[in-house]
């Protein structure tokens, strides 16, 4: 079977396009590939477009409800994008601080330390670093801790970037030990 190598874009419908804009140019250094008014297309590398947005119009009495609904109904919960290392999040987080842009919920899945973003419509994305190996992550997955709590503890961010800052060890900072009883 044959797997994807990357995520290679996410297509959003919006009310709010300009802000959607402005918010994946800040978040993401994103660069405004086209935009005609009711398609634009962005990207943060060498690709054609990461990001497509959808303008959906303005929000009238019509449709209202199913977008105050939006966290009810079924749909993307969340894109991930996987960052190099812990230091490189952690600095990614104090550029989205600076900017006024702080994430919704910070977590400590186990296998990975992650920091979960929305956007102006409340699309989500996950910004996360691996802090186990591959096979160690499989090997945890499977521990009674992991089994009973996919989910994980929290965390505070500002804590990790001032031990990444200091150069000191962050690991005990970012990795769930599985509860020895």
């Amino acid at each position: 079977m044959a797997h994807p190598t990357q995520i290679a874009h996410v297509v959003y419908g919006t009310h709010r396009f300009d802000e959607m804009i402005a918010f994946y140019e800040t978040v993401f250094g994103d660069v405004v590939r086209m935009n005609n008014g009711k398609h634009a297309f962005l990207s943060f590398d060498h690709e054609h477009h990461r990001h497509a947005l959808i303008n959906l119009g303005p929000v009238d009495d019509e449709n209202a409800q199913s977008v105050a609904d939006y966290a009810k109904r079924p749909g993307v919960r969340h894109v991930a994008y996987a960052w190099e290392d812990v230091p490189t999040l952690m600095y990614v987080y104090e550029r989205l601080r600076n900017e006024g842009i702080k994430p919704v919920k910070h977590v400590k899945h186990g296998p990975s330390l992650s920091l979960y973003y929305e956007d102006p419509d409340g699309h989500r994305s996950e910004f996360y670093a691996d802090v186990m190996s591959t096979e160690d992550a499989i090997e945890f997955m499977t521990s009674e801790t992991f089994v009973e709590d996919p989910v994980g503890d929290n965390f505070d961010p500002e804590e990790v970037l001032a031990v990444v800052k200091a150069g000191e060890d962050y690991t005990s900072y970012v990795r769930r030990i599985p509860d020895p009883s």
